[in-house]
């Protein structure tokens, strides 16, 4: 997820989802994702993220979790302690190399009144198979909407939300990528953020939920500076490059060179 640059300082690759979770279950654990002192795993004390500013204004407590997964022989993703428990010594001495540790980052961004329904901002650590859905259906015990694998059948959730979630959609969306490099000491972000896709949005006004205006709409960020007009296609047709010292092509090379 990040690479060593020469100058010694550190070049990441940030991906974050968000998804929207039920939260009806008695044993939902959303106290988790306010205080974290409940973590299993320490927050980094490294500075945060550069990121756009419309982006950390969305932000409230955020969240790292460290879990161990179990990848079965058929590829299903399970709690490690789930599994573990219901080893004997031989199967577990055998079994622990299936152990994995899964990292992520989770925060609310928004609650429904009418519905038990959370929005839910999730960062990646490490690329553990289905580690979102697992850690959130097994572990916070609040599904993903939609999630049949993880979190029940599509029958359950026209029981408890009639409606509301279309057939055969999962309710996660990866939402942004944000590429981050120091060059010459000098710090780099390009920060692309993608729109939901319209059922997303559709469930979220059905349930009273707003999602901060960057999520909904999507865009490009340079550093701070929000650029995604200029990098039109009309736009950038209509450029000189060779004089544009924000231009796509400008963009590009800062990264790649």
């Amino acid at each position: 997820m990040h690479k060593e640059s020469s100058e010694g300082h550190q070049s990441t690759v940030i991906k974050r989802y968000i998804a929207l979770v039920y939260t009806g279950s008695p044993e939902t654990n959303l106290d988790m994702l306010k205080d974290p002192r409940h973590n299993s795993a320490e927050t980094s004390p490294s500075s945060k993220p550069h990121i756009p500013i419309e982006t950390v204004a969305i932000q409230s407590k955020l969240n790292r979790m460290k879990l161990d997964l179990y990848i079965g022989a058929g590829g299903r993703v399970s709690l490690w302690r789930d599994v573990s428990a219901t080893l004997n010594p031989v199967d577990f001495d055998r079994e622990i190399s299936r152990r994995k540790v899964a990292i992520s980052e989770f925060n609310i961004l928004g609650l429904s009144a009418q519905y038990p329904i959370a929005l839910v901002g999730m960062r990646l650590y490490t690329g553990i198979k289905h580690q979102l859905r697992v850690t959130l259906a097994s572990h916070l015990k609040a599904p993903i909407l939609g999630d049949d694998l993880h979190g029940g059948s599509p029958e359950d959730s026209a029981k408890i939300l009639p409606g509301l979630v279309p057939a055969n959609k999962l309710m996660l969306h990866a939402s942004s990528v944000s590429l981050q490099r120091f060059k010459s000491k000098k710090p780099f972000c390009f920060h692309i953020c993608a729109a939901p896709p319209q059922e997303f949005l559709d469930v979220c006004q059905k349930a009273g939920i707003d999602v901060p205006p960057p999520l909904r709409n999507g865009g490009v960020w340079y550093d701070a500076e929000n650029v995604t007009d200029s990098l039109r296609w009309e736009t950038v047709c209509q450029t000189n490059i060779a004089d544009d010292t924000v231009g796509v092509f400008a963009l590009e090379g800062a990264w790649l060179s």
